[in-house]
């Protein structure tokens, strides 16, 4: 959700850049290293669009990471969210599980692992034709992520899914897909497989229609949150959980 200005040649001097095409995407720069004291909290933010900040202002870093970012006195939240991504399946990019690795043990100094999927393996299979996700089957996957997160001596908190029932792309919202996110949240908000939630399911959804994203929070697609929504699910993190 960034503005990216493309043009040929050399312009590293250029002031400005009036022939440049312009994009809604970073590209190149995917992070900055910097010294910190040995006691200081580093977070992922390991997710989907929720984390990217899909349905946010363009330009405006008003993603959800951003907000929990200005929340802390202290430390920093990396943004490895992708639009699209899954747990369990790869496309949009390799799917959690696989790019574990590369995105989250890579970073530096890193303490945290800030979780949110489920969304795109319960609504994608809908628009490609792919055989459903189960609640059994997530529940594994999130099972296996936080094994793997504790194996490296990290402490992980994960989000409960989103609501998506008012998606306007043909096929996300199912009854099938609706049920199991319930399914999932609530094994979620009870299970003790992880050090911390943030229930950013109830932060966003409509009281009166809890499949559906509260129409203040709603970015028009029914499916990503808008810059108060964002707000709302960086809000839904204790912060005491993100401390050392």
């Amino acid at each position: 959700m960034e503005t990216a200005h493309i043009i040929g040649g050399d312009h590293v001097t250029s002031s400005v850049l009036p022939a440049a095409e312009q994009v809604e995407a970073r590209f190149y720069v995917s992070g900055v290293d910097v010294l910190a004291p040995d006691d200081t909290a580093i977070a992922v933010a390991f997710g989907d669009s929720w984390f990217e900040g899909v349905g946010s202002t363009t330009g405006a870093n008003n993603r959800s990471v951003d907000f929990l970012n200005r929340r802390l006195t202290r430390g920093w939240v990396v943004n490895q969210g992708i639009a699209g991504n899954r747990l369990l399946r790869d496309e949009v990019g390799e799917h959690a599980l696989a790019r574990f690795d590369r995105d989250v043990l890579s970073l530096p100094g890193l303490t945290h692992v800030l979780v949110h999927f489920g969304i795109n393996d319960l609504g994608l299979p809908g628009m490609s034709g792919e055989p459903p996700v189960t609640s059994d089957a997530l529940i594994e996957g999130f099972k296996t992520l936080a094994q793997r997160v504790h194996q490296a001596d990290l402490k992980i908190l994960v989000a409960t899914i989103g609501p998506f029932a008012g998606a306007v792309y043909p096929g996300i919202s199912t009854p099938e897909g609706l049920a199991a996110r319930r399914e999932v949240n609530d094994w979620i908000r009870t299970a003790d497989t992880f050090d911390a939630v943030f229930d950013v399911a109830r932060a966003v959804e409509n009281p009166e229609a809890p499949d559906h994203i509260h129409p203040d929070l709603d970015s028009g697609d029914g499916m990503h949150p808008n810059d108060k929504g964002a707000q709302a699910m960086a809000n839904a993190v204790n912060l005491e959980t993100l401390a050392l």
